[in-house]
């Protein structure tokens, strides 16, 4: 059977938030364009914390940048105007759209 964690994790949709989503200020996106996905097979290592990915090291990608990071590493989530769910971030978009953004909601 699979184990507790990971039926946890698949419990969660592909895109969006987890079920539990932060409780603080979260910064909003006005730009709604779509980033280009790098793709999952060009990188074997964290570009942010230089862990190789693997079984219990999963790859995560940034809704912002589309750049592949390991969970910690894209911790951060923000809104997007006109998409309802929070959307995962690495820490540079996260700082970028949180320096350069007017409005804040708390999620």
């Amino acid at each position: 059977s699979m184990p507790a964690m990971l039926m946890k994790q698949a419990s969660f949709p592909f895109f969006g938030a987890p079920n539990n989503p932060p409780r603080s200020p979260v910064p909003i996106r006005n730009d709604t364009s779509t980033p280009k996905w790098a793709p999952d097979d060009s990188v074997d290592y964290c570009p942010g914390c230089k862990d190789a990915f693997g079984l219990l090291t999963r790859k995560h990608h940034c809704r912002i940048c589309g750049e592949i990071y390991c969970k910690g590493c894209s911790s951060h989530y923000v809104r997007i105007r006109g998409i309802s769910e929070l959307q995962r971030s690495c820490q540079a978009c996260y700082d970028m759209i949180k320096a350069t953004s007017s409005r804040r909601f708390i999620a």
